[in-house]
């Protein structure tokens, strides 16, 4: 099977690795990966893309129009219909929605350059929300064209039937984590030692400092957990920065809770491994689509909590604390019970690690994803030789 892939997610190789690892748990399947050559969100650093070529794996950067805008972009390089056409996909999947620039592209190049390969896109979708014009006007011709869907989380599935998409959905992790990045390790002694650590019991977030985020709630809860020894890192940046400061500074707790700014990649495992609990206190049902950084904790080895936000729940599972959203009362007594029971610290730690491995790695979301291009392959579809 031929499987081409157009995303902007793959621009760097450690997102890539899920396709090494499932390239290698199907030895019939080669992968044609296209994506920007340049690519630049607010607030992200920019990220550039280089052509790689491996073994029944290869990456073609091609130049696109308004990049940076997820659903808005489109490919402008005059070679892409070649490079489809060179291809002879038995598969075209679309890391985008639906109703994107990006998947109606695709969608009519599939018409005209490999017309017998199935179409199929990855969809985060699990907000109700108004298409925006002009793309309503696409959307449901590109539904209609669509031979399967893979969403990112549970709700998207109702958004997809509520557009009258009447097709395969099948739920799966955009991306796996890397276990061999983040894993158990000794408490970093340089933070440690840098932020007066050490005894404490840290409760931590790491993300983007927005409302929908909720981190306000995190600092409000830790106000009302009575141990002096809670400390709160943060670890992140963005537009409730200053706010969040001074909420800290008038419960009195400003002290207790550390400002860290953004971190990178690599960084992150380091800060995961002075924290005791890593609190993901999201707004709204629908708001948070997955929730990464839980299974990055899961896999060093950290407790997680979370709220009933979107896809919360479903990644967390049994192996954490879910509290309603909103509930700071609740929030307090989930860090109490984690600083106040080391035994069920380390029945989460073990859960958690257990979880991330067998569900999360990026070995078991190839291994899920191999399922997936088996059964799309197979539905009365025979590679183009």
């Amino acid at each position: 099977m031929r499987l081409l892939v157009v995303s902007h997610s793959y621009m760097e190789a450690v997102p890539r690795r899920k396709w090494e690892v499932l390239r290698d748990l199907a030895p019939d399947l080669e992968l044609l990966i296209i994506t920007p050559t340049y690519w630049r969100e607010p607030e992200l650093w920019p990220n550039q893309s280089r052509p790689y070529q491996g073994e029944r794996l290869e990456v073609v950067p091609l130049r696109v129009a308004l990049q940076g805008w997820v659903s808005r972009h489109a490919y402008v390089s005059l070679a892409l219909p070649g490079v489809v056409r060179r291809f002879r996909p038995d598969a075209i999947q679309v890391e985008a929605e639906p109703w994107s620039a990006v998947y109606t592209q695709m969608v009519l190049l599939r018409r005209l350059v490999a017309p017998a390969a199935k179409m199929l896109f990855f969809t985060w979708w699990n907000t109700p929300r108004d298409i925006p014009l002009p793309f309503r006007y696409t959307h449901r011709a590109c539904l209609e064209a669509t031979d399967l869907v893979i969403a990112g989380n549970h709700g998207a599935e109702e958004i997809l039937r509520g557009h009258g998409y009447q097709g395969p959905v099948e739920v799966a992790p955009q991306l796996g984590v890397d276990t061999e990045l983040f894993r158990p390790r000794e408490k970093s002694k340089e933070l440690v030692t840098k932020y007066g650590l050490e005894g404490k019991f840290v409760a931590g977030y790491v993300g983007r400092l927005t409302w929908r985020k909720g981190v306000d709630l995190l600092v409000e809860a830790a106000a009302r957990v009575g141990r002096p020894d809670l400390h709160v890192v943060i670890v992140g940046d963005g537009p409730e920065r200053e706010e969040l400061e001074r909420k800290a500074a008038a419960l009195g707790i400003v002290e207790r809770v550390i400002f860290a700014g953004v971190a990178g990649r690599n960084e992150v495992p380091e800060w995961l491994s002075v924290m005791d609990a890593l609190v993901l206190p999201s707004r709204r049902e629908q708001w948070e689509q997955f929730g990464h950084v839980l299974i990055e904790a899961m896999a060093c080895g950290v407790p997680v909590i979370g709220t009933t936000s979107g896809e919360i729940p479903h990644v967390i599972g049994e192996v954490g604390l879910v509290v309603p959203m909103e509930d700071v009362a609740a929030l307090a007594e989930a860090i109490e019970r984690l600083a106040g029971d080391e035994g069920f610290r380390r029945q989460c730690r073990e859960r958690g690690l257990h979880r991330a491995e067998a569900e999360f790695s990026h070995a078991a979301v190839a291994q899920r994803l191999a399922g997936i291009y088996r059964r799309l392959n197979g539905n009365g579809h025979h590679a183009q030789d």
